[in-house]
């Protein structure tokens, strides 16, 4: 897999790189396995949490959703290429950042090809 990460305001760099979009936001993502939960969400904006805090609890929520939904995790790193998209600034703090640590360790632990390939513009 060659992913890379995208502000939802440039969606059009997807579009002209032809790559499907995962929204991983509590907002819009639907029933993405990779959004966070409101909860955190706001707890982070209000500053209550620290951005170390909220990795570490959005990554205990990944590992809850790669133990339970562990078939669309393995269907989204075996396709050639994507975008998982967040509402943040790319300057900021965001956990689609998070997000691609996670994917290439699990991708690395099947043995899927991953190569993080930055953010679209």
């Amino acid at each position: 897999m060659k992913l890379y990460t995208l502000q939802i305001a440039h969606y059009k760099a997807a579009i002209r790189e032809q790559l499907l979009m995962y929204d991983t936001t509590v907002k819009s993502g639907g029933n993405s396995p990779f959004k966070p939960t409101w909860d955190i969400v706001r707890r982070h904006k209000d500053g209550e949490l620290t951005d170390a805090e909220y990795t570490a609890i959005y990554t205990d929520l990944m590992r809850e959703s790669y133990r339970t939904r562990r078939t669309e995790w393995i269907s989204f790193l075996t396709q050639e290429r994507a975008v998982v998209a967040c509402y943040c600034n790319s300057t900021n703090f965001c956990h689609r950042f998070v997000l691609v640590e996670i994917l290439a360790k699990v991708a690395a632990y099947h043995n899927i090809p991953f190569t993080y390939a930055g953010e679209l513009k």
